[in-house]
């Protein structure tokens, strides 16, 4: 078979697959969009040495994890500038049957239903296989094509798989027994079988006047139905405060009209398959300073009444000290609330005088004045 025909087949293939594709399962969400832009790989205009064992590389760009290649490098090339940068990824060709070079993608969890990627150089020839493992170094991969022949270069070329269980993709040389044959690759991203989860990012929450406004926004929002605003005093104990339905807005906000003195807010989504995911969790103080009130001051009857606004929740040590430091009280209370009142009785061995009363909490420490008839 010739090279013709060679590519005549694999686009025939590829029409099947795309066929199937629309008409069985539907791509629902992309992993990432990699530039290979990555200042931590390897830079060069020329070839590197095949080592073993295979190198993997890590670095993130976006959402990419870790890639692991053989026998690739980042080329300084120009690539295909316009789109994705000048740099872009390079697998020499070798034709010695055994360092033959790969790029394999990081693990994904939802499947693949697409596998899209740009190439820099037109008429070279690639291998594409997946695989439901997730080791890099795997054996068990399986072919999507060939030989995929790409005629044009910088133009986004799409296989489709549709493979539920795809955790890994890998990009290999064909050997052909051609010297100085090099496949680029300045693009790769993936869609999804399954939906992906909501992605949340900048969430934050400002207090306005009297109200809490809670903003959040969703980088990845499919298949989602519900978010519900969720609400703690304590950022442990969170219940739900309200809900918006998703609308793929991307931008989302929430008005809390009666915040706490102490507030912790989450979102959490819901798809229509009823998964949830959480955002990460704000903290907004509607009083940012706490305040003891003690009356009647003069302490009449040994009776100390407090009056404690804008705490954060938890256990606090309550002590009286004299003005030569002798420690006359010590006792603890709970604030299950921002604001507690509270009577306190004084030792009957106390004499008139002046005091300090100190409460804490280990973190923060509060004093106030008081006198005692």
């Amino acid at each position: 078979m010739n090279v013709t025909s060679t590519f005549r087949s694999s686009l025939a293939i590829i029409a099947c697959l795309i066929t199937f594709s629309f008409s069985t399962v539907k791509a629902q969400g992309i992993y990432w969009y990699e530039g290979f832009q990555a200042t931590s790989l390897n830079s060069s205009s020329t070839d590197p040495s095949m080592v073993s064992p295979n190198v993997t590389v890590t670095y993130q760009q976006g959402d990419a994890g870790v890639w692991a290649m053989f026998g690739a490098y980042q080329s300084a090339g120009s690539g295909c500038t316009g789109v994705y940068g000048a740099k872009h990824i390079r697998m020499p060709k070798y034709t010695d049957g055994v360092t033959i070079p790969w790029l394999v993608s990081p693990i994904v969890t939802k499947g693949i239903a697409e596998v899209h990627f740009t190439a820099v150089t037109a008429g070279k020839r690639w291998i594409v296989q997946w695989t439901a493992d997730t080791a890099a170094t795997t054996t068990n991969w399986t072919k999507i094509l060939d030989s995929v022949s790409i005629k044009t270069n910088c133009v986004d070329t799409m296989l489709v798989i549709n493979q539920p269980t795809a955790k890994r993709i890998r990009f290999k040389d064909v050997t052909n027994g051609t010297t100085g044959y090099q496949i680029d690759v300045d693009s790769i991203y993936f869609k999804s079988v399954l939906p992906l989860p909501v992605k949340f990012a900048n969430l934050n929450a400002n207090l306005v006047s009297d109200f809490v406004k809670v903003n959040w926004n969703s980088e990845v929002e499919v298949n989602t139905n519900i978010y519900s605003i969720e609400k703690s005093t304590n950022g442990s104990d969170f219940k739900e405060i309200g809900k918006l339905f998703a609308s793929n807005a991307g931008k989302y906000s929430w008005i809390d009209a009666s915040p706490n003195a102490v507030n912790y807010y989450r979102i959490k989504s819901v798809d229509n398959n009823g998964s949830v995911n959480y955002s990460s969790v704000v903290k907004v103080l509607r009083q940012t300073k706490a305040g003891i009130s003690v009356f009647p001051n003069p302490v009449a009857d040994k009776k100390l009444n407090i009056q404690l606004d804008g705490f954060e929740l938890g256990k606090y040590a309550v002590n009286v000290y004299s003005i030569s430091g002798q420690t006359v009280l010590s006792t603890t209370i709970n604030m299950e609330n921002s604001s507690l009142a509270q009577t306190i009785a004084l030792p009957n061995s106390i004499k008139a005088g002046i005091y300090q009363l100190e409460l804490t909490n280990g973190a923060n420490r509060f004093v106030k004045t008081i006198s005692v008839q």
